[in-house]
């Protein structure tokens, strides 16, 4: 979902763009079928491994700029964000391409597994195994480099100048459990502090400059964002999703266990919500007071404070696989559907 827009996959590859509020197509293109999409800054960046690189308008679909590769430069992934677009390739190379223009602006010689484009300080990070280096997103010069004591997630968060990682100590053939959350200054690479965990971490959220983990444990933890001090340590069931905190509330969704909410100042349960069949997906937003919760054929409809089921919406035979939400209209994705429910304001 991107500014009012919705981008799907068509079944011939097409990449096609709704208007969220009205289902209107806004436009189309026939793609390839290994492809990779991401919008920034109103512009939608394609690649894949048989074209160029493209950028589209994201509102009216116009052709910005293209930019033809080698053959052996074929994407591996793509990012985009803080004026540059960047694409790892099978060569091993990470080009960085000037947004606005199109004109490749650097290259770097690298194989990460993972390059994340952090805008407020203009940073690109590439994840190497255990190692994070920061380049400058449009020079492509190196700022700095953190080698960690094991692999390190994809996942990158950030708050003011400091960004949160986490790495995995041991393997996953060994009997070490532990994860490391370690908080780096985005400006020098230094290390401010780190949290260990005797087990897995399976999900972070950030909010308010409080840190979240749930680790293997089932247990949620709070976390100052500038000292690593635990404020407070709540059990919790299931491997969940990263948390989502709206009005001091940690919302916290399993496949299994389903939807849970947590008071983010003391940790306590507030309310559970567990459907018959698996949670597939909730809205990840509050609506008007309301929050959307899919499962099986059915989304539910919650009372966003008590956790009450309202109402339902039953789909006959179509199994949600994705729930979102934008201003008052709710999303319910298939794999062959897509239907738009708007709120009527009481």
């Amino acid at each position: 979902m991107v500014d009012s827009l919705v981008l799907l996959r068509g079944r011939r590859h097409d990449l096609v763009v709704l208007d969220a509020l009205s289902g209107k197509l806004r436009w189309q293109r026939r793609t390839q079928q290994r492809v990779y999409v991401v919008v920034s800054d109103g512009i939608a960046f394609i690649a894949s491994h048989e074209g160029p690189c493209l950028a589209f308008d994201a509102g009216s679909g116009t052709e910005l700029w293209r930019l033809d590769l080698r053959p052996s430069a074929a994407p591996t992934a793509l990012s985009a964000g803080a004026g540059i677009v960047c694409l790892p390739t099978e060569s091993d190379e990470v080009l960085g391409i000037d947004a606005a223009t199109g004109a490749k602006r650097w290259s770097s010689i690298a194989a990460p597994e993972h390059v994340i484009i952090q805008r407020q300080f203009g940073l690109v990070f590439l994840v190497h195994v255990d190692r994070l280096v920061a380049l400058d997103a449009l020079s492509g010069l190196e700022r700095w480099r953190f080698t960690a004591g094991g692999r390190i997630e994809s996942r990158i968060l950030q708050d003011d100048r400091i960004i949160y990682v986490v790495n995995h100590v041991g393997t996953a053939l060994s009997t070490d459990h532990r994860s490391v959350l370690t908080a780096i200054d985005a400006l020098t690479g230094e290390q401010s502090w780190c949290y260990e965990t005797d087990s897995h971490i399976s999900s972070v959220g950030l909010a308010e400059h409080v840190v979240y983990v749930t680790d293997g444990d089932y247990y949620l933890h709070a976390l100052e964002g500038h000292t690593g001090h635990e404020s407070w340590c709540s059990e919790v069931w299931g491997e969940n999703d990263d948390p989502v905190v709206v009005n001091e509330t940690v919302f916290l969704a399993d496949e299994r266990y389903g939807l849970r909410a947590v008071d983010a100042t003391t940790g306590a349960e507030l309310w559970a919500f567990s459907p018959d069949e698996s949670l597939a997906s909730w809205s990840g937003a509050m609506v008007n007071g309301f929050l959307f919760a899919g499962a099986g054929t059915t989304v539910f409809v919650l009372d966003a404070v008590t956790g009450e089921e309202l109402s339902l919406l039953a789909f006959d035979g179509l199994v949600i696989t994705h729930v979102e939400a934008i201003d008052n209209v709710i999303l319910a994705h298939g794999d062959d559907f897509l239907h738009a429910l708007r709120l009527i304001p009481a």
